[in-house]
């Protein structure tokens, strides 16, 4: 059963000068790199900020997971997250690529 989908984004963000160069996107805007967990029901159960915008998915996930002070959640074997493949969010990530709701 799928409890929640998970995802990384872009934002619009300001970085100083010296570090322009690392929050530019794929896209030349400057941009900080978050991930969002969100449930079926439309509430943000988990969200990470701050990355620079040329950071990958899977390197802010990994972080996400890894850091004890972010309190991620892991799901139980008998559940797991929706997600984008491309990402490397590991084993507990299926495919949001059909209807993974559990409905």
């Amino acid at each position: 059963k799928c409890i929640s989908a998970i995802d990384g984004t872009h934002v619009a963000a300001w970085a100083p000068a010296q570090k322009q160069t690392s929050y530019r996107g794929r896209k030349v805007v400057i941009t900080q790199n978050i991930m969002c967990s969100c449930s079926f029901d439309m509430l943000v159960t988990f969200m990470y900020t701050g990355w620079e915008g040329i950071a990958n998915d899977s390197r802010v996930f990994i972080d996400a997971l890894t850091k004890c002070e972010n309190q991620f959640s892991f799901p139980n074997e008998d559940f797991h997250f929706g997600g984008d493949v491309r990402s490397g969010f590991g084993s507990f990530v299926v495919r949001m690529d059909r209807d993974v709701s559990g409905e």
